[in-house]
């Protein structure tokens, strides 16, 4: 007859999460948690911006002017750039990659 053999500690038994899964689960949960606070933070930020650039200015096109909020223009300048550097990005990525049968 043979003795059962103890696993020893931290070895999971049949109906235990592994400890490997378990540290990934937690480490998966803490990173969710920082995202949350990083979310949180960067909203109240974004908040007091607003709140801090309330004030109208004008805005002068080829024909004519607007009035716009101060954070409004700063907000659409700022998503507009972003936009055209993606844009600007995949296309210089698109003309340097290599066609296909093409030797290095």
């Amino acid at each position: 007859m043979e003795a059962e053999r103890d696993p020893g500690p931290g070895a999971a038994g049949p109906d235990e999460e592994p400890r490997r899964d378990r540290v990934r689960r937690h480490g998966r949960r803490a990173r969710l948690y920082a995202w949350s606070a990083a979310a949180i933070a960067l909203t109240g930020l974004l908040i007091a911006w607003v709140a801090a650039n309330r004030d109208t200015v004008s805005v002068e096109w080829l024909v004519g002017s607007t009035d716009a909020a101060l954070a409004l223009v700063i907000f659409v300048a700022a998503a507009l750039g972003w936009v055209l550097g993606v844009i600007t990005s995949i296309v210089i990525r698109r003309r340097t990659r290599r066609r296909r049968g093409e030797e290095p």
